[in-house]
């Protein structure tokens, strides 16, 4: 997670997404260091709805009552 705090954006954005691709939930407070976005810089690009999708994944599981940690029936992850 020290990355986050590295001076470029696009550093910091992406050592946001690789925690949340592994349901890290550290990612969510990493998330907030990122800053507003710098002009030109897009999200997807980002890869910062991978902190979107973490916590979609999170309320699902909620909802769910799943204990299975990958949320998927066979416990193997998928892709997103």
């Amino acid at each position: 997670m020290e990355l986050t705090h590295n001076e470029r954006q696009r550093t910091r954005a992406y050592a946001v997404a690789a925690p949340a691709y592994r349901d890290d939930p550290r990612c969510v407070e990493a998330e907030q260091r990122i800053g507003p976005l710098e002009p030109g810089m897009d999200t997807d690009t980002l890869s910062l709805p991978a902190v979107w999708r973490y916590q979609r994944r999170q309320e699902e599981r909620k909802g769910d009552g799943c204990s299975n940690p990958t949320g998927h029936p066979s416990g193997k992850r998928t892709a997103s």
